[in-house]
């Protein structure tokens, strides 16, 4: 091939072609940066979203965190609670929203294949699925144990979620 003006224009167009599509699509597989994050952590009644124990002594802070306990032991003489009935732990638990929005509040009950524990609305009743909580507002929970189902030997140890999400 002889070399004229046009053969060279064609084969630097060709490496630029080569060239742009190996190495110019400007995308990376990977980028490492390190930052640095600062994490305060509070007890239940003093963090953003503030759970705190009621006026129900089944509910108690220990450890800096709320424990919701119906077991034996706490029921002093008794061995549990009633089957086939519904109890009610009135107030048994406040959440205050001390972050500076307000947030959608949820706190998912629990259940076994025999107990129900549900959080409502200490006054308007109904469970709190996207309850909205004003900054600074305090929500005072019932507790409702429903063992409607249960049998002598029911037990339920389970997990709450309680989770705020801001709504700003």
């Amino acid at each position: 091939m002889n070399l004229n003006r046009r053969n060279v224009l064609v084969g630097l167009g060709t490496m630029t072609i080569g060239g742009g599509a190996a190495f110019g699509s400007g995308a990376f597989s990977q980028v490492e940066a390190e930052r640095s994050v600062t994490v305060d952590v509070a007890e239940d009644a003093d963090a953003l979203i503030a759970l705190t124990a009621g006026d129900s002594a089944y509910v108690n802070e220990v450890d800096g965190q709320v424990v919701i306990d119906l077991g034996s032991e706490e029921l002093g003489d008794a061995d549990g609670l009633n089957l086939g009935a519904v109890t009610t732990l009135t107030e048994a638990l406040s959440v205050t929203n001390n972050h500076e929005e307000p947030v959608e509040l949820t706190i998912d009950g629990v259940e076994s294949d025999d107990i129900e524990v549900r959080f409502e609305d200490g006054e308007d009743g109904g469970e709190i699925d996207g309850y909205d909580l004003g900054d600074g507002a305090t929500l005072d929970l019932d507790i409702v144990i429903d063992t409607d189902e249960a049998s002598a030997d029911s037990q339920i140890d389970e997990t709450v979620t309680v989770l705020a999400e801001s709504t700003d």
